[in-house]
């Protein structure tokens, strides 16, 4: 038995935690007097606290990173539970964060969605990271790889998810929000052949040949006759 210094009653050694700088290797307060001295101290020093915390994260990201990762890793079924709690009780809250990361980091946020989406239709393929997204991206020098437009860009699956296609950096290409939704779940020839995007024309470069020339060494009879011709005369200059 031993007494706790706080309330003062006589409790078993089990209501105590271990303490190795005390003689007796416990704490001298019980942890039913610590608990409430640390959820008090909490309350009181809130603010304090969280400039603390932040400090410390800007300082140790990556180990503050892995150590929740290995966390949520261990506990995945508890960690999906808090979270699915705290969601509910600060949904506007987690709304606004969630807006604001998108909006920060729009590669990352596109590569979840993409990567969420190929789940739902089972797609096969070896999915897709952010850092493989920004290289697509530069291989088409930040321009959509149809109309060759400087817009904000779209991942578009060549060959659509719908049809069987795959999830996978080697079928992913980028396209400005007028020629993904034009092309839409079509095969790139049945769109070309029905007119493409009426609203911006088909563009062919060197960014692009590469993409189309793979298309006419497979023998694809159904290419208008404008690709073919535009990527003649871009191998030829």
């Amino acid at each position: 038995m031993k007494q706790c210094t706080r309330c003062k009653q006589q409790k078993s050694t089990d209501e105590f935690y271990h303490n190795r700088t005390m003689k007796d290797g416990l704490d001298p307060w019980c942890k039913t007097c610590a608990s409430k001295h640390v959820r008090t101290y909490r309350e009181t020093h809130s603010e304090e606290l969280k400039i603390k915390k932040a400090h410390y994260h800007a300082i140790h990201r990556e180990i503050d990173n892995a150590r929740s990762k290995l966390y949520a890793g261990i506990h995945r079924e508890k960690s999906r539970v808090r979270a699915n709690v705290w969601y509910t009780t600060h949904r506007e809250r987690a709304k606004q964060s969630s807006k604001k990361w998108r909006l920060s980091h729009p590669d990352e946020a596109q590569v979840i969605v993409e990567r969420c989406r190929a789940n739902r239709k089972n797609a096969p393929g070896h999915g897709l990271s952010s850092g493989q997204w920004i290289d697509i991206q530069e291989e088409y020098n930040h321009c959509c790889a149809y109309c060759r437009q400087r817009e904000p860009l779209e991942m578009d699956h060549f060959v659509p998810l719908a049809r069987a296609g795959a999830h996978d950096f080697s079928n992913i290409v980028p396209a400005c929000r007028s020629c993904n939704s034009s092309k839409n779940g079509a095969f790139f020839d049945d769109w070309i052949s029905r007119g493409g995007n009426p609203k911006k024309p088909l563009v062919v470069d060197s960014y692009n040949t590469k993409l189309f020339t793979e298309i006419v060494y497979i023998g694809n009879e159904k290419l208008s006759s404008f690709v073919l011709d535009a990527v003649t005369k871009e191998l030829r200059s």
